[in-house]
């Protein structure tokens, strides 16, 4: 385990470090100026801190003109408007969010191909406030894997399995396998709630939405036709809980939960589409403005509610109510993916999958 990692609550925690960042202007960015767009992108960091930075000349935009390359640095930066193209690089006091401490244990491996089974409250890959708390980062620091090319994602709070190819070769080969729908088998478990019915084919339209975002340009996505096949495991009549088989037609965000929310049987810890989540009621069309602005006050009541008093000496970034693991699972599970004829992976269900 790296130096700067501990754990502590059952949770897996990086200590706060130093790393240099380089963004590219985003299409929303361009023709704004550089400190509104600090402020309304960049949640979370203290806008006295990168006031610091552009007066040391830490923060600079590097960008590409007839004449050659500019850097744009210290005052000028405070009233600059940015352009495409540009790339703003700063030093950055890195906070990572915890995930749960739990081992990732390998499925199937050879010269090629790593399969594992993926615990359920930890990220794949690097994403927004992810960079070595992630499945590929532990596997490359704590398991000694090189390079390796993911087939496709889990969902941080989902678990099971995962298949990654260790060559481009292989990945290739791998992924038009995966994308023959003829062929291809995806299974996967959820517990929910409710006496689900013997077996149930929903084909509603999903619609990526992300209530975090501050913007509707990337929180919403577009309505997208989706098909997943039910069929009831076992009934719990005390619990008034079913489990119940997953097989995916098509392979869209959050698909899987979203079709069970729709059928009125939500993952039963489902934080998003369950009972009292943000996005509990069906939605199969994009939503409009004043909708999804009504969402995002939902969802930024609930980033309030985790904030402590006091913030980083180093940087000013709020201190947060680290969760408990159990807040950071939901019960889905990836159980099967299998291309016929060539090759079938597993992982072992979960112990939430077993009424006791």
């Amino acid at each position: 385990m790296p130096p700067n990692v501990f754990v502590k609550n059952g949770l897996r925690h990086v200590a706060p470090y130093m790393r240099r960042i380089t963004a590219v202007a985003r299409p929303r960015w361009v023709g704004k100026p550089f400190l509104e767009v600090l402020a309304t992108d960049f949640r979370g960091r203290d806008i006295s801190r990168f006031s610091e930075l552009i007066d040391s000349g830490d923060m600079y935009i590097w960008r590409r003109t007839s004449a050659g390359v500019e850097t744009v640095r210290g005052a000028r930066l405070r009233t600059e408007k940015l352009q495409h193209g540009d790339r703003i690089s700063n030093s950055m006091h890195q906070h990572e969010k915890p995930v749960i401490a739990a081992p990732i244990d390998v499925v199937y491996e050879d010269s090629e191909i790593l399969v594992v089974n993926k615990p359920a409250g930890i990220p794949v890959h690097s994403t927004s406030g992810y960079i070595q708390n992630t499945v590929l980062e532990i596997l490359k620091h704590e398991h000694g894997q090189g390079q390796l090319h993911l087939l496709y994602r889990l969902d941080k709070a989902v678990s099971g399995v995962l298949i990654m190819a260790k060559n481009l070769t292989k990945f290739k080969q791998l992924r038009d396998e995966i994308d023959d729908k003829k062929r291809v088998h995806k299974e996967y478990i959820a517990r929910v709630r409710g006496q689900f019915p013997s077996s149930v084919a929903c084909h509603d339209n999903v619609v990526d939405i992300d209530p975090s975002k501050r913007y509707q340009y990337g929180g919403v996505g577009a309505s997208k036709r989706a098909s997943t096949n039910f069929s009831l495991l076992e009934y719990n009549s005390e619990l008034d809980e079913s489990t119940v088989k997953c097989v995916l037609q098509t392979g869209r965000k959050h698909q899987i939960r979203i079709h069970l929310r729709n059928l009125g049987h939500p993952i039963v810890n489902d934080p998003l589409y369950g009972p009292s989540g943000i996005l509990n009621e069906p939605m199969t069309s994009r939503p409009s403005s004043k909708e999804f602005s009504l969402l995002q006050e939902k969802a930024e009541q609930l980033r309030s509610a985790i904030l402590l008093p006091g913030k980083c000496e180093v940087c000013g970034f709020p201190n947060h109510v680290d969760p408990t693991p159990e807040e950071l699972v939901i019960y889905l599970h990836a159980r099967k993916y299998k291309v016929q004829g060539s090759w079938s992976y597993c992982a072992p269900d979960p112990d939430w999958a077993k009424f006791l």
